[in-house]
């Protein structure tokens, strides 16, 4: 009786079904990983202390993103946001007001809808004076500028409008005021956005200076000597950093009151006094809101960053703690924060 033997597979075939395989566990990760990323949960960095202590510099945090597809932030809740400007990169604020409501802050007091509210975890670290100026500046064009993307432009230039008034008046120069103050007001607010849209210093500075050379050439008399007023705009151009320190306190500290607009939030960081947040660049649209920080799961400091973060820096930061486990914050690990 003759024995018929089986005919085995190619040892060939059987090596590609186990690519497929694994090929097909890989894009199936892949989508899965893609599909809660884009609708459950999304991982975050934040290089920065404008949090603190809430929230440190080099701490790694999971944010839900099922809250706000049924509704909206809420004074209090942390959040995580695309920027409104440029670069559109993540952030992470506390919103602190709403739709509708007004926002004011009086000598570092916050107030909402004429009430003061601020929350336990809110710090101030900056106790040098607190910068105050009659800046003359209409609810409305307040409320414009700010709205826009505009308010420390227009504050900046407000600010040194009446520093270089008073120093005019001191060394007894005069000009027509009304004309000096309106052509150096819209240049150097114009002159801004090189400094804050280009981060072109050298473009801002000259900028500025053409802003008072047409200032001075339109207001002046005939009377005052070209080599003074070149003497003068040095001055003026040597100072413009204390001037813009000075500007940026003063929305920080006496942040004039606006109204939030329909479809947007107020937002702030919890480390009050270092903290770039809706008080310079005004209200963050809710299409802008990702979703909801709920947990801390890595901790590790780092140094302030010389620019935004790339996902691959974050890899870096957290591969590199590992040969430095001095450093890690374990007591950090998993802490909620809701």
């Amino acid at each position: 009786m003759e024995i018929i033997k089986k005919k085995s597979k190619p040892k060939s075939s059987a090596g590609k079904r186990k690519v497929l395989s694994s090929v097909r566990t890989i894009v199936e990760s892949i989508v899965i990983v893609l599909l809660l990323r884009a609708f459950v949960v999304e991982a975050h960095a934040v290089p920065t202390g404008s949090m603190k202590s809430t929230i440190l510099p080099g701490e790694f945090l999971l944010a839900e993103k099922i809250s706000y597809r049924f509704g909206d932030p809420v004074p209090g809740d942390i959040v995580v946001f695309k920027y409104p400007g440029e670069p559109p990169v993540d952030y992470v604020k506390r919103c602190i007001a709403t739709e509708g409501q007004h926002v004011k802050i009086n000598s570092k007091k916050l107030l909402v809808n004429d009430s003061e509210l601020d929350f336990k975890q809110a710090q101030y670290v900056d106790n040098s004076d607190i910068v105050d100026y009659d800046l003359n500046i209409s609810k409305e064009k307040w409320q414009y500028n700010w709205e826009n993307r505009q308010l420390y432009n227009l504050v900046f230039a407000r600010m040194l409008v009446l520093e270089s008034i008073q120093y005019l008046r001191a060394q007894g120069i005069s000009v027509d005021e009304e004309i000096f103050s309106d052509y150096l007001s819209d240049g150097a607010h114009g002159a801004m956005d090189y400094l804050m849209v280009d981060r072109d210093y050298s473009k801002y500075m000259n900028a500025l200076s053409d802003a008072y050379q047409q200032a001075f050439s339109l207001s002046k008399p005939d009377s005052i000597p070209g080599s003074m007023i070149n003497r003068v705009i040095n001055i003026f151009l040597k100072s413009e950093s204390t001037w813009r320190a000075r500007s940026y306190k003063y929305i920080r500290d006496n942040f004039e009151e606006v109204v939030v607009p329909e479809g947007n939030i107020f937002c702030m960081g919890d480390n009050r006094d270092e903290s770039h947040d809706s008080r310079f660049w005004g209200p963050v649209p809710l299409d802008n809101v990702k979703g909801r920080p709920v947990l801390l799961y890595y901790s590790v400091p780092v140094e302030p960053p010389k620019g935004t973060p790339t996902i691959l820096d974050n890899i870096l930061v957290i591969f590199k703690s590992f040969f430095r486990p001095g450093d890690i914050r374990f007591s950090r690990f998993f802490t909620f924060l809701f």
